[in-house]
């Protein structure tokens, strides 16, 4: 008897989905995604355009010929690791700086093309630091070298430091005197109201930025002392004898108070040493400017005020007070400060001036009968009249050839 396998009956669900996937079709895949190319590094000769990048070492290897332009920047990089003899072989390189070095065997064989460049760029002493920074064997005998050259430059200084020293150090410090020259002096007193350019006259004639304008006078004594040295050379021949050494010594006075200068030891020592022979009263046109620095305005007269209070400062018997301190004196100057601000300046100008302090010229000549006397018109900040001349004017001795002109020997005996 045959028996028939029975099928599992189907549930209504089955159905139902059997039904759903008729319906749909044949599933089909998702959409691929687009595809992004991957960017391609730029030549050499984009990157290069760049002018932050134009002095990097591939930009430099493009420009020697070292790497072509359709190169990367990385492929430039391998490139230059590659040996010499390799880089060399191909012809187009030929006439490269590396391959003409590696002609002359200064870069051996297997030397990279960096190497080789490289040695060639920092030259002689590059490769020199190089080996030394190598060697200790190199780097200590350098080291031994830099010290000897150094204490042979600080001899050497050294020596010319003591024959500066005993040459133009002041005679007054015990020192022993320098064959070959002679030292002559002059000691200059400077009086004058406070800002009428005693300190600017000392600016003039030696150059010196701490003779300040701007800086009051010291308080206690009323007086600046400076030094000036001039170191005169007479040509013989082919030769150079030195025959001069001057100093002028400047003592720089506010008003009267020049009556205290004995009383500080310093300038008792050298008016033992060098007497006080020259004298220059300082008067001036105008008014100090405020602030001092500042630069006064060119006017058609002077200020009148101003004369008036330097004439002031010279009554009756304050030059005899004068000429007793400095009893050796041999010659004296009215130096006319700040000429320079009256414009137009002429002849018709100057002779007002020397009219306007005639009174004093007058005082000054009948006081110092048998000394020298002068006037000097000109501008201490200009160094007008001081140790340069004005084209304009028809006077040409400066007071710089008058304080000269009392330079006397100075007696190394009294200087203990």
């Amino acid at each position: 008897m045959s028996s028939k396998l029975r099928q599992p009956p189907r549930t209504l669900v089955t159905l139902l989905l059997l039904a759903l996937g008729s319906a749909a079709g044949t599933p089909q895949a998702p959409p691929a995604l687009p595809t992004t190319a991957t960017p391609q590094p730029p030549s050499l000769e984009q990157y290069c355009v760049t002018p932050q990048n134009a002095s990097s070492n591939v930009c430099e290897a493009l420009s020697n010929g070292l790497c072509t332009k359709e190169l990367t920047t990385e492929g430039c990089h391998q490139a230059l690791q590659a040996p010499i003899q390799q880089f060399c072989g191909n012809p187009s390189a030929a006439n490269t700086a590396v391959c003409l070095a590696y002609k002359k065997s200064e870069c051996p064989d297997g030397l990279s093309i960096l190497l080789c460049d490289k040695k060639l760029s920092q030259g002689f002493f590059g490769g020199l630091f190089e080996q030394i920074a190598k060697n200790a064997q190199l780097r200590d005998a350098a080291g031994l070298l830099i010290i000897g050259v150094l204490t042979l430059l600080v001899g050497m200084a050294s020596q010319k430091i003591r024959v500066l020293d005993a040459r133009l150090g002041d005679p007054m410090r015990l020192r022993p005197r320098t064959s070959g020259y002679r030292t002559r002096g002059v000691n200059v007193i400077l009086v004058g109201l406070g800002g009428a350019g005693k300190t600017s006259i000392v600016r003039a004639l030696s150059g010196c930025g701490e003779a300040n304008p701007a800086a009051a006078t010291v308080p206690r004594l009323k007086v600046k002392l400076y030094s000036v040295v001039q170191e005169i050379d007479v040509i013989d021949g082919e030769s150079s004898l030195l025959h001069d050494l001057n100093r002028i010594y400047i003592e720089d006075y506010e008003g009267q108070q020049f009556g205290n200068r004995l009383h500080d030891g310093t300038v008792r020592k050298r008016e033992e040493l060098i007497p006080s022979t020259v004298i220059v009263l300082v008067v001036d046109l105008f008014y100090p400017s405020k602030p001092s620095n500042q630069k006064l305005p060119s006017r058609d007269s002077w200020e009148e005020s101003r004369v008036r209070e330097n004439l002031k400062q010279y009554p009756e018997g304050v030059l005899n007070s004068i000429k007793l301190m400095t009893p050796k004196c041999s010659r004296v100057c009215l130096f006319i400060n700040k000429a320079d601000l009256v414009q137009p300046y002429d002849d018709h100008v100057e002779a007002a001036i020397m009219k306007r302090f005639q009174p004093l010229r007058e005082d000054i000549d009948n006081e110092f009968q048998g000394c020298e006397t002068t006037t000097i018109i000109g501008s201490a900040a200009s160094g007008w009249g001081v140790s340069g001349v004005d084209p304009t004017s028809k006077r040409a001795v400066t007071l710089l050839e008058f304080i000269s002109g009392a330079l006397c020997l100075i007696d190394f005996g009294k200087a203990k």
